[in-house]
């Protein structure tokens, strides 16, 4: 091991706030070259201080077996809010690089029922942080599918703090702080949300993405048109278990009874002529 590789280790390992400001300021390809050449135990608490979007953008990019171990290494809390944002392929192999129980848990911590928000979650949208500047959202968005805004969160991405259009983007200088542009304040919806709750919101007609937060307020990531309408036919199409109409469950209840009171009455007026029949003999 040279001095170079020593003293970045030793910066990852003492400073993993400043380390994460480096990585974010990376390529994201040559971020995730250098993370997975990192012992995930290093690379675990940098990415933890990251914006979970660009730590989960990177993960995306780094080889399964490693982004495995750096879940590992995190709170389950934290993993689960990460695993959240990556993209569902990727994620998948992530999985598959996990221990069978450990894997069941995040599996089944991410899950929702196919008629709410929360299933149909689109991490695409970049999420950045008010002190981050306008090349860092040009630099994001080069790796984004197509959006309307970006997202602002708080450094830890714990809370929302609004919506920031590209023109907004495109027309201010490189080094303006995102904090100094003028957002736009949405209020979110949740992950716990139905589908059919948010089909006719108006906030449809100025964005292409909800944001959309978690229990703790914590940003998921974003909820498109086109997601809501698959959602909505998926939800559709999914079979009904109705319930069995509380009439019919009385109704067969008093026909048991009626058999049953029918029997002993059998039972009674054999048991009579029996009765009577010794005595004729008597």
């Amino acid at each position: 091991m040279n001095n170079e590789t020593k003293l970045m280790l030793a910066f990852l390992e003492r400073a993993p706030t400043g380390a994460a400001e480096e990585l974010q300021a990376l390529p994201l390809d040559q971020a995730a070259a250098l993370v997975d050449s990192i012992p995930a135990q290093l690379s675990a608490p940098v990415l933890n201080t990251m914006i979970p979007w660009h730590a989960a953008r990177l993960l995306e990019r780094v080889s399964a077996p490693r982004a495995a171990m750096i879940l590992r290494q995190l709170d389950f809390t934290d993993a689960i809010g990460l695993a959240r944002l990556i993209d569902s392929a990727p994620r998948n192999r992530m999985l598959e690089e996990l221990p069978s129980g450990f894997a069941r848990r995040v599996a089944r911590s991410l899950e929702y029922p196919f008629h709410q928000v929360g299933a149909w979650i689109e991490p695409d949208v970049p999420t950045l942080g008010p002190d981050h500047c306008v090349h860092d959202a040009m630099r994001a968005l080069k790796s984004a599918g197509p959006v309307s805004h970006v997202f602002l969160a708080s450094q830890e991405g714990e809370s929302f703090l609004g919506l920031i259009s590209l023109q907004d983007i495109l027309r201010a200088e490189m080094s303006m702080p995102l904090f100094r542009l003028k957002g736009k304040r949405v209020d979110p919806l949740s992950s716990l949300a139905s589908l059919s709750s948010v089909t006719f919101d108006e906030r449809w007609d100025d964005v292409l993405h909800m944001p959309v937060v978690g229990r703790r307020g914590n940003l998921l990531g974003g909820l498109s048109r086109a997601a809501l309408r698959r959602g909505t036919q998926a939800a559709h199409a999914m079979p009904a278990s109705r319930p069995r109409p509380m009439i019919n469950e009385v109704t067969r209840a008093f026909g048991v009874a009626c058999v049953g009171i029918m029997d002993l009455m059998a039972e009674a007026v054999t048991g009579q002529r029996v009765e009577s029949q010794r005595s004729a003999r008597r």
